[in-house]
């Protein structure tokens, strides 16, 4: 397979992914790049990305810590997605950080929005070349 071939098997997977977020309930947003993004129930973010292993999760949080301890945990696996944005923070953060709170769509949007080009995912759209 060439990397243009792999790259845009990549992308058809990743909006895939998306659209069965969006089926579920869940509004979806892939970036400009096409190989990862988000999905939100309004109130939680979780992130996606197509990497070596396949797809790959990660919760999101706001810490008074700053970014010098992160931001977000990588998530079990998971059959549906409410399963995945249902999961909590690890341990330590809930315990010693008591002014944690999960990301909100509007805060992602503004810490990574600008660069990622994030495009909301509707059902009615096609897959881009």
């Amino acid at each position: 397979m060439s990397i243009a071939s792999h790259l845009q098997y990549k992308k058809d997977e990743t909006r895939k992914l998306a659209e069965s977020m969006v089926k579920d309930g869940f509004k979806a947003y892939i970036a400009e790049g096409g190989t990862y993004g988000y999905f939100t129930d309004g109130n939680k973010v979780v992130s996606f990305q197509y990497d070596l292993c396949g797809f790959s999760f990660s919760g999101n949080y706001v810490s008074e810590w700053g970014r010098s301890c992160g931001s977000g945990w990588q998530l079990e696996d998971s059959d549906i997605f409410g399963g995945l944005i249902s999961q909590t923070p690890p341990y330590w953060i809930r315990v010693y950080d008591t002014k944690w709170h999960y990301t909100t769509p509007e805060e992602h949007e503004e810490k990574y929005g600008k660069a990622c080009r994030y495009k909301e995912v509707l059902l009615t759209d096609n897959v881009e070349a």
